[in-house]
């Protein structure tokens, strides 16, 4: 089987958005350079890091987005997979820690996924899709390819500056 195609998750559980690593359940088979291959949106991301034989595996998650379910597989420093059993593959979720944009905002680490999936969106859209003003050809133009990605997946567009425009006003 290619190592891109899974036959069963361990599921990590939940990490609050701006976790920095999830830990896996195994050591390091060997010392190295390991690549962890998240799924997200039809794309791979790529995450490198070390492990020494026998210590715990850490692997960085840092930088993905926050309310997403993100699965992954990891290839050790001899491009073999990872496994745990079974298990070929991993999956982890990604949950808001922090509603609204100032860090005094409300702290939602503590809470379970369960917990978080009762909440609302309006209770939520602040922290998710930050408010861009696009009406600034500025802020346009600032948008990282992963807030594009973002975008288009949010609103289901081409990133065109147009959609995002209208959007912003209300004017699908």
């Amino acid at each position: 089987m290619p190592a891109n195609c899974c036959s069963y998750f361990y599921d990590l559980g939940c990490f609050p958005c701006g976790s920095l690593l999830a830990q896996l359940p195994i050591t390091a088979p060997v010392t190295g350079t390991y690549v962890a291959h998240f799924k997200y949106l039809g794309t791979e991301i790529l995450k490198e890091f070390e492990a020494t034989l026998g210590d715990a595996i850490y692997v960085p998650i840092d930088g993905l987005n926050s309310d997403f379910t993100f699965d992954f597989y990891v290839l050790d420093p001899d491009g073999e997979k990872l496994t745990f059993g079974d298990f070929d593959c991993w999956r982890l979720q990604l949950h808001v820690a922090r509603i609204g944009d100032d860090p005094e905002g409300i702290d939602l680490s503590g809470l379970s996924c369960a917990q978080l999936e009762a909440l609302t969106q309006a209770q939520l859209i602040g922290c998710i899709l930050p408010t861009y003003d696009f009406s600034d050809p500025e802020v346009l133009e600032a948008l990282t390819d992963q807030q594009e990605t973002d975008l288009e997946a949010a609103f289901g567009g081409e990133g065109e500056e147009d959609h995002y425009y209208a959007i912003a006003i209300g004017h699908p």
